[in-house]
């Protein structure tokens, strides 16, 4: 008689044992694909980052801004600044002029500072609507366009001394010319990294 309770105990215990190890070798699979599955998440992130962070680069380097002037100029002379826009990258480019000297002065687009002193913007300021087609320049890959305009013109330079001059304005669009549809309704913006000039008036 103790005997076959001894056995049926044992064999309890047994049962115990076996449901205990399953559960906990259940929940160890269970974390261990919930650490692989988190390894893949941070994996294919970090691909994404990193292909994202590479776009941004070569969307960096696109495009190249200089910006030139006499060094010297008299007061109450005309200054030309010349405006370079160069594609460095592999396709044409459709880009909006607005905001650039490529069509003039109509925006605000340069800050030039006197001693540490903003000059006053003194050309025009246009209310933008839907841009047109005549409001875009082809850029062919590796070709430049150029423009020049008078500082002396937009801006309130009405004293000697020595000026710094930094390009700060955008481009409001720029589309790859890829066979997509250059008309598309969306702007893609653009910040130009241009050179910053120092210019003495005596």
């Amino acid at each position: 008689m103790n005997k076959q309770i001894s056995k049926a105990i044992s064999k309890t215990i047994s049962k115990t044992n076996l449901k205990t190890t399953l559960k906990t070798n259940l929940n160890t699979l269970t974390l261990l694909l919930g650490g692989m599955s988190v390894c893949l998440s941070a994996s294919a992130l970090a691909h994404q980052e990193h292909q994202h962070h590479q776009q941004q680069q070569e969307q960096k380097n696109m495009l190249q801004c200089q910006i030139s002037a006499p060094d010297k100029v008299k007061l109450g002379a005309a200054i030309p600044m010349t405006f370079t826009l160069t594609n460095n990258g592999d396709h044409a480019l459709n880009i909006l002029r607005w905001n650039t000297p490529l069509e003039g002065w109509f925006n605000r687009y340069l800050t030039i500072t006197k001693e540490g002193q903003q000059v006053n913007y003194q050309g025009a300021m246009v209310k933008r609507f839907r841009p047109s087609d005549e409001d875009y320049s082809l850029l062919a890959a590796g070709q430049s366009q150029q423009a020049t305009v008078n500082l002396a013109q937009g801006y309130d330079i009405a004293a000697k001394g020595t000026y710094q001059v930094v390009y700060t304005g955008r481009l409001h669009d720029v589309k790859v010319v890829d066979g997509s549809d250059k008309n598309s309704k969306e702007r893609t913006l653009y910040a130009l990294q241009c050179n910053e000039l120092t210019l003495v008036v005596e």
